[in-house]
């Protein structure tokens, strides 16, 4: 009698999507399988996140130019006092 190695049921904890081929199905699943409610909080969560780092590139520019200003006008006004 020949046993085979994959049992006729499916363990309903195991996600069918989740295999070596494409590991990033499993969490489109999970987001796809999710309630309104939960896909509601994972988009505000992604437009806040986006939110945020845009606030800090923008704070990161603005920190650079003005230290670029900064360099320019003091070597401007110590080559006009010499």
């Amino acid at each position: 009698m020949k046993v085979s190695s994959q049992s006729p049921y499916r363990n309903p904890y195991e996600s069918r999507y989740n295999n070596e081929r494409n590991p990033g199905l499993a969490i489109l699943s999970l987001i796809t399988n999710a309630s309104v409610l939960v896909q509601l909080v994972m988009a505000l969560l992604l437009v806040v996140s986006f939110m945020s780092w845009l606030f800090i590139f923008r704070k990161l520019f603005a920190i650079r130019q003005a230290g670029r200003r900064r360099r320019n006008s003091s070597a401007t006004s110590g080559a006009a006092a010499t």
